[in-house]
């Protein structure tokens, strides 16, 4: 009896206390309904506009009761989320683009590199975070648009979201740049070098080179929603990590699709994460999936070690193992697990952290060149205390200008800084 009750209430995209499932199904028969409900005097209550999250009451149920409530929710339009689907929050995804963005802040301070010797592994283990948002970026596009993607609307929230706010700030850096005479430095004129950063990122502030690729995800983004539906999901997933790891990143990020070929496999995992975790295989299996983890975090320092020079460029470097790039890897199947497992629950700091994660990875480029700008008027000092003191600025400035440009746009500050 309970599981016909189960049943029909995932069928109305609830659990048994009337909540809403993350994963509802999107059309049903009413002989299925019938089937599974009318055994059980249940009926969910629901407004013109959605089924609410509240608790199911008893009450007797005849087949036209039944016949409206399949009325009702066939004609039922759930509101959609700002990336088009609803789903559960996915607590650990906050707390994972929350470490991500602190990684990647990290991974752009200047001053480690004064130290002898240590920067090496400092800049081991923060840098190429930046997979990290690719795989967050291919386990929302799985979770939130899988079930009712819509290609047009979908660009069209890119554009205004992720476009937008891209534009205004590659034109100030690409202004400030042309100011500092950087297009002379290339042989270009002032519009070729403008309209060249749009195109790639620039090379002024490093951080804007992820937009122009990001896109190339966007534009393929019916291909990727077929492969998330396809058999051989995993299979594609392990190829494009192949490519991923045995591959670098094109010189100075300066060409978006060699660096989408080679964060494409990040994309497809955190497509197959979403779809393992549907089925609870993560959650099940979670110390084997953080012992692999080790395994290949723990081979990454073994080579990373050895201090072997990798000439830069995404072409000279196919077949050649990308280390940075294995220990991102490895550092991913150890916390996702972990994070799935016992951090699936609202940490504020971390939810904050995530919420102003678009935010800080724009703007953090100007805050960490405007201190280098800054850094040879400093009196003399250790590196680390100028460590320290980057830090701080970096992180507390970025996190401060993102929080006033929101209080001060509101709602059109998504528009230019992205959150």
């Amino acid at each position: 009896m309970q599981h016909h009750i189960g049943h029909g209430l995932r069928l109305l995209g609830r659990d048994r206390q009337g909540r809403t499932l993350a994963n509802p199904n999107s059309s049903f028969s009413f002989q299925t309904l019938l089937k599974s409900v009318c055994k059980e005097k249940t009926l969910l209550h629901c407004t013109n506009t959605a089924c609410l999250s509240i608790p199911t009451r008893r009450m007797n149920l005849s087949h036209s009761s039944l016949f409206r409530l399949f009325i009702e929710r066939k004609k039922t339009k759930i509101p959609p989320s700002a990336s088009g689907s609803t789903m559960q929050h996915k607590h650990h995804i906050d707390s994972f683009r929350a470490l991500s963005i602190l990684f990647v802040m990290a991974g752009h301070l200047n001053t480690p590199s004064m130290a002898e010797g240590g920067s090496k592994w400092f800049y081991f283990l923060v840098s190429n975070a930046t997979a990290w948002f690719v795989f967050i970026s291919g386990y929302l596009f799985c979770a939130l648009e899988s079930l009712r993607f819509n290609y047009r609307r979908y660009l069209a929230r890119k554009l205004k979201n992720v476009v937008s706010p891209y534009v205004i700030l590659i034109c100030l850096a690409s202004t400030i740049s042309i100011v500092r005479g950087r297009h002379e430095y290339l042989d270009l004129s002032a519009p070729a070098y403008f309209i060249w950063s749009i195109i790639v990122g620039g090379d002024f502030i490093g951080p804007l080179w992820f937009m122009p690729m990001i896109f190339v995800f966007f534009l393929l983004s019916p291909a990727f929603l077929a492969t998330a539906q396809a058999k051989w999901l995993h299979l594609a997933t392990i190829a494009g990590l192949m490519i991923s790891v045995f591959t670098c990143r094109p010189i100075y990020n300066l060409n978006p699709v060699l660096s989408f070929l080679h964060f494409a496999g990040f994309y497809l995992a955190g497509i197959s994460a979403c779809r393992l975790e549907e089925i609870g295989h993560i959650q099940k299996h979670w110390i084997i999936w953080t012992l692999i983890g080790l395994l290949v975090f723990g081979s990454s320092i073994i080579v990373n070690s050895e201090n072997t020079h990798t000439p830069p460029g995404f072409m000279a470097n196919i077949g050649r193992l990308d280390v940075a790039q294995v220990s991102k890897l490895g550092l991913l199947m150890i916390l996702m697990p972990l994070l799935m497992k016992f951090m699936n629950r609202e940490v504020r700091a971390l939810r904050f952290l995530a919420s102003i994660s678009f935010g800080l990875f724009f703007l953090h480029g100007f805050v960490s060149f405007a201190f280098s700008f800054t850094l040879p008027m400093l009196p003399e000092m250790s590196w680390m205390s100028l460590f320290i003191m980057e830090t701080l600025v970096v992180f507390g400035a970025s996190i401060f200008i993102v929080r006033t440009i929101q209080k001060t746009l509101r709602e059109r500050s998504r528009h230019v800084i992205g959150c």
